[in-house]
């Protein structure tokens, strides 16, 4: 579309990304904060991170953590 509107799709899906990106960030700065056990769940029934005993683990690395790339290297696991 010209006259400078978003297409929908692009701007959708640039907002998802930028959502999850600053979501990762927080999730970051809580992990570096201390070593406490954690866990991260999306829409709290899907587990996505585990951390044990220092021990960072990534769940549903095919549907999740390789769908947001930039969420994917934000975090080591």
């Amino acid at each position: 579309m010209d006259g400078g509107f978003l297409d929908p799709e692009s701007s959708s899906a640039y907002l998802s990304g930028w959502k999850v990106a600053s979501m990762i960030d927080v999730v970051r700065r809580v992990l570096d904060s201390g070593p406490e056990d954690a866990a991260l769940t999306q829409n709290g029934d899907v587990l996505l991170l585990t951390r044990f005993d220092g021990v960072l683990v990534k769940h549903r690395r095919e549907e999740w953590w390789n769908h947001y790339p930039t969420a994917n290297t934000a975090l080591p696991g």
